[in-house]
């Protein structure tokens, strides 16, 4: 054994003062362990020991450490294998006396003290010597006591030196000549490595460098102090500082610096588990109590108590259950209710009731305890604690929020149920409607067909009533179709086909198919574009054109004769890159909407039927179809109206943009740098400025034909005359007609006068010509249709070709009479819809042969000889074989081996056109998947048959040349 490194009455008074701290074991290894088996015999333990054990500590002296009924003996015996194989020693500290302990660290951890447990190797496992068994003990005790502290150091006050009995002072090995310094020294060394400056350190520093520490000693018993100091990346580390006294008569002290991390993270874990429990539980209860069936004491655990008059801060947290119940039931809003709350949680009514049931649960109206009027609904529970049965837990809730929102969800289900119903109501109203809006067209449909019957031989008369029949085809077609939109929209499988496309061409159709109405009622329609920073966007412009169309649709039919509406389409600022936000506005002055019809203005199959307007024809579908469709686009629409002062429609879009950088010296390339802009709208003139604001090209504007003449006849003179003229067709003095006549008078040619105009150019442009007007530009605005018009001069002036005017007249004949001398082959099984088909192509020039189904369309073909048909036409839905079917089957027909190679070329690229009413974007993608070359809607509008067949057939020749 080695020689102590100091005397052993340090480590016996701290023994003696907590004997308990200290449960001691000394075990002897076996002479021939090889550190893999064996088992361990003990030598000695101490009365604490024998303790944890549950056994005398001499009874276990020379007990098998395996065989033993010690808790924690396996664990021990495994964990010192290792250690022990090369015959080294050590002591390992096992905090606390109870049974389950596991290993942590350097030793077994538990709730509470210290087993310190001994492995030495010795010569043959027999000490009985009682001299030795001393020297073990103090050995053992030494070992246990220094396992728990840094540094033991003694304070000797009559030299004021301390001096190092064990450890380090900073953490590191201390040198011989260092174990003994003054104690300011040792101090000030260590004040260093504290965390923070400042007042914490002056703490530390007052404490330790008192004079009077003798007397404080002798006063307290012990100074202890906490300090946190700089620890590694996990965070600082927390150091208990103690002074005690060691030897009174030789003023000697004990100085001792333990390292208190792990259980103050323990605290401090258990003091955030205990408010994480508590937190929690006062987040859904005002308080949780026990009760003690056998002394009827209630303990507040956590809240405050039913009465509010005691909280967690007070220290009388024990009442009776008298009054604990009392509390409780003065705050019981009703007296019949506060004496069935007496009744009901009575102690012998408690008890009771627990005996067979699992839990007690019952709801009261009670005062809020701040003393206000204020009912609140309370849950109060009382449970067993545990199987034991020995107290119950009781806690109250406030369910008062809980129950509102209950009712409230109740009232939202009564709500939608009532929703529900009128929905069904709207919806037989809806049919009823539709029935008669159904009837009517074809009402007229067939009394005008039974007309024409018996008035075949009168041309007039069959031309003025088939224009009705088609007329009212069309209505019914518009009928049919927001019906289909919407149960798509409903079922949510409406899909957008997105292309590119120009925002000035889609205005164009907008007010070429809007203005016709117009005109009818004498109507004044403008269009308005300004800060639109982009000419191409990608998005589905079909169904942007249906959005606008339907606004100013609604527009048109409830403004009165000579009334105003207005489309202006606004760029909105945006930080993005890759969209612009597009507003279009529709306004008008006509009759306007109640307050109460906005509320459910977009909500399908609803009308409101005006006085004045009740002939208006409508669904109710529109409007519900645009908002939707503004939500699948990603946009918003809001509407503003009132009664007798118009309405306005507002939706904004994010257009996808489309760059085209081939335009952006466009103007510099031309030579073009000043422009003059006639009209009388002070709003066009600014629209157009700032359109053209970033192109360099000089912008000056006048409101009058006699101002206009007199600005270019004055630039002229002075050497910067302008290059382009842009004439408004309608003005207050003088015309644009009038205004270009002049212009060519006074000034020589090389100016480019354009038009600008909403109207039909056809029905001006031989006098415009005539005037020295090179060109149209339409209404509103648009970059691209100025820069497409001026290319388009430019390229007629550089044709060299002299008979190019014989050609654009021949093209214009070709493309009139597209069809004529074409042959198809169709399939379509319905006989009124085939003679239909026969005769619209045979009028048009063209001859067909059709066939009743699928499988016939691809016999018929298969038989036919190369080149018998230009282009095949196909029903999807038909007997025997579907539309899309026999299309994969004509184009399979190229890998037939058995056809000629000229018939197998033909088969994968002759034109192949759906012609169907399945006309929704998926039916196109369908049909397209399916080997077809395009897709046209029933019923078959002639013109627009002719643009998909014109198209398909120039591919075809392009593919062939």
């Amino acid at each position: 054994m080695p020689d102590l490194p100091f005397d052993l009455q340090s480590f016996k008074y701290v023994y003696e003062r907590n004997p308990s701290a200290f449960c001691i074991v000394k075990a002897a290894v076996p002479p021939d362990y090889t550190g893999e088996e064996g088992d361990f015999t003990l030598v000695w333990a101490n009365a604490a020991f024998g303790t944890a054990c549950g056994q005398n500590a001499p009874s276990l002296e020379g007990m098998s450490l395996l065989q033993s009924s010690i808790p924690f003996a396996k664990e021990v015996v495994c964990e010192c294998r290792n250690v022990l194989r090369l015959g080294q020693s050590r002591t390992f500290l096992l905090h606390g006396k109870e049974q389950g302990m596991r290993f942590s660290g350097l030793g077994f951890s538990v709730a509470k003290g210290f087993v310190a447990v001994s492995f030495t190797p010795l010569a043959g496992g027999n000490e009985s010597d009682q001299v030795k068994k001393n020297e073990l003990r103090d050995e053992i005790l030494r070992q246990a006591c220094l396992e728990a502290n840094e540094f033991i150091a003694v304070i000797d006050f009559a030299t004021k030196l301390v001096t190092l009995e064990y450890g380090s002072w900073y953490g590191i090995p201390t040198p011989e000549n260092e174990k003994v310094s003054t104690r300011e020294k040792i101090l000030a060394n260590i004040s260093k490595m504290y965390v923070n400056d400042g007042e914490k350190r002056k703490d530390f520093k007052s404490t330790f460098f008192i004079e009077d520490l003798e007397e404080r000693l002798d006063r307290e018993g012990a100074v202890y102090m906490v300090f946190d100091f700089a620890g590694d990346k996990s965070g600082p580390v927390r150091k208990q500082f103690r002074i005690t006294w060691l030897d009174r008569a030789e003023r000697k002290a004990l100085f001792i610096k333990t390292d208190i991390s792990k259980s103050y993270q323990l605290e401090q874990k258990l003091v955030e588990d205990d408010m994480l429990l508590k937190r929690t539980a006062l987040g859904n209860v005002d308080f949780i109590a026990l009760l003690d069936p056998k002394t009827e004491n209630v303990t507040l655990k956590v809240g405050d108590w039913i009465a509010g008059q005691y909280t967690e801060a007070d220290e009388k947290k024990i009442v009776s259950y008298p009054e604990f119940l009392k509390s409780g039931a003065d705050l019981v809003v009703d007296e019949v209710e506060r004496n069935r709350f007496y009744d009901m949680f009575s102690i012998i009514s408690i008890k009771r009731q627990l005996m067979t049931e699992n839990e007690i649960l019952q709801f009261f109206n009670l005062y809020s305890s701040n003393g206000s009027d204020d009912i609140r609904k309370k849950q109060i529970r009382f449970v067993w604690l545990d199987e034991k049965k020995q107290k119950i837990l009781i806690s109250q809730t406030d369910v008062t929020k809980s129950i509102m929102e209950e009712k409230k969800r109740n009232e939202q289900l009564k709500e939608a149920l009532e929703a529900a119903k009128q929905a069904s109501r709207v919806k037989s109203e809806f049919f009823s409607k539709m029935s008669h809006d159904i009837r009517t067209p074809m009402n007229a449909v067939i009394g005008f067909s039974t007309l024409l019957l018996k008035n075949a031989d009168n041309p007039d008369y069959v031309r003025d009533r088939a224009m009705k029949i088609l007329a009212s085809g069309n209505h019914l077609l518009d009928l049919i179709n927001d019906v289909l939109d919407m149960s798509k929209i409903e079922a949510g499988s409406m899909i957008l086909n997105v292309r590119e496309f120009k925002l000035a061409g889609t205005v164009s159709i907008i007010d070429s198919i809007m203005r016709t109405e117009m005109e009818k009622k004498k109507q004044n329609f403008n269009i308005y574009v300004s800060d639109v920073k982009h000419e191409k966007f990608v998005a589905d412009e079909n169904r942007l054109e249906q959005v606008l169309i339907n606004l100013i649709s609604n527009a048109q039919k409830y403004t009165d004769d000579g009334g105003k509406i207005t489309l202006r389409i606004k760029g909105l600022p945006t930080k993005s890159a890759l969209y612009e936000n597009i507003s279009f506005e529709v306004e008008d002055n006509g009759r306007g909407m109640s307050k109460s019809y906005m509320e459910k203005i977009f909500t399908p199959f609803s009308r409101e039927v005006l006085s004045g307007y009740e002939d208006v024809k409508g669904t109710g579908l529109g409007l519900a179809i645009t908002r939707n469709l503004v939500d699948i686009m990603g946009g918003t629409i809001n509407v503003d109206s009132k009664i007798g002062k118009g309405t306005k429609f507002t939706v904004i879009l994010p257009l996808k943009i489309v760059k085209n950088e081939s335009d952006a010296e466009f103007w510099g390339d031309h030579n073009f740098k000043r422009m003059l802009v006639v009209d009388d709208e002070r709003e066009v003139l600014e629209n157009i400025a700032d359109e053209m604001k970033d192109t360099g090209v000089s912008i000056q504007c006048v409101n009058r034909g006699e101002k206009a003449i007199e600005k270019l006849c004055v630039a002229h003179e002075a050497g910067f005359g302008f290059d382009i003229v842009l004439l408004d067709l309608l003005m207050p003095d003088i015309d644009g007609l009038e205004t270009a006549r002049r212009i060519r008078a006074a000034l020589p040619p090389g100016i480019l006068i354009f038009l600008f105009t909403s109207y039909d150019f056809s029905q001006i442009e031989k006098d415009a010509k005539a005037a020295g007007v090179d060109g149209f530009i339409p209404k509103p605005f648009f970059m691209t249709a100025l820069k497409a018009a001026i290319s388009k001069i430019e390229e007629e002036k550089n044709a060299k070709d002299p008979s190019a005017d014989k050609n654009v007249a021949k093209d214009e004949q070709k493309e009139e009479s597209v069809l004529s001398g074409l042959n198809f082959l169709a399939a379509e099984d319905n006989k009124i819809n085939s003679e239909l088909l026969a005769e619209i192509l045979s009028v048009n020039g063209a001859n067909v042969k059709i066939t009743e189904n699928g499988k016939e369309l691809v016999e018929a073909y298969r038989a036919a000889a190369p080149g018998c048909y230009d282009m095949i036409l196909s029903d999807i839905q038909m007997p025997v074989m579907n539309g899309y079917d026999a299309a994969r089957a004509i184009r399979n027909l190229g890998d037939d081996v058995t056809l000629s190679d000229e018939k197998r070329r033909e088969a994968k690229s002759i034109p192949l056109v759906a012609m169907t009413a399945n006309a929704f974007n998926e039916d196109v993608q369908n049909a397209l998947r399916a080997g077809m070359n395009a897709h046209t809607a029933k019923p078959l509008s002639i013109e627009n048959f002719k643009k998909v067949a014109q198209k398909l057939l120039k591919n075809r020749i392009k593919k062939g040349s």
